[in-house]
């Protein structure tokens, strides 16, 4: 009995090798967690970026049939060669002069539905846009197809790996562009691809 409560006195405190044991497994645990994020985000951009080549690649498949692009051509402006601003808010794609982007994309069977969503929670957006506010992501001048308003934590890491797979990973040159409005958690940012 005696030498039971020897032992039981004897053993206070983990070896350093039980210790060793124990941070490895902790780490290996973390390293796992953290790739798996990397993953998800990786999934997440490639995922937009795919469907920003997608609605570039449909425009021109519109031109191509209709001799104009979609949402270009109101009785107000004509068929000027200019997307009218188009926007998909709470899934409905809406127009500013009844042309619609996303809708014409639609009718013509290049979209399955008019209202596209993004996995950063930002809007599908295009149009033309004659000039930028405040350095915006919108490339002056061109037809573009953005997706606005990514307010995710991630967003600089997001437009930067979008803009690095379609571009030349600059925010402010190129046929990408992005720009962070706000700070904080306020941040809302832009991400605009050339048609």
């Amino acid at each position: 009995m005696e030498s039971l409560k020897m032992k039981r006195n004897a053993q206070k405190g983990f070896t350093l090798v039980e210790i060793a044991i124990v941070l490895v497994i902790i780490g290996l645990l973390l390293g796992g967690v953290l790739k798996g994020q990397e993953m998800i985000n990786s999934a997440k951009i490639k995922a937009d970026t795919d469907a920003l080549v997608g609605l570039q690649a449909a425009a021109y498949a519109y031109r191509d049939r209709t001799g104009y692009y979609p949402g270009d051509g109101d009785a107000t402006n004509g068929k000027d060669g200019q997307i009218n601003f188009s926007t998909v808010v709470a899934g409905t794609a809406a127009s500013t002069d009844g042309s619609d982007f996303f809708y014409d994309l639609a009718q013509q069977g290049f979209l399955k539905s008019e209202d596209p969503s993004t996995e950063w929670g930002g809007i599908f957006a295009a149009g033309y846009v004659a000039s930028a506010a405040n350095g915006s992501g919108t490339i002056t001048g061109k037809n573009q197809v953005c997706i606005t308003n990514i307010t995710d934590e991630d967003a600089e890491l997001i437009a930067t790996g979008m803009d690095s797979k379609l571009d030349d990973g600059d925010g402010t040159t190129g046929v990408v562009r992005f720009d962070n409005y706000g700070s904080g958690t306020n941040v809302d940012l832009d991400i605009c691809l050339e048609i």
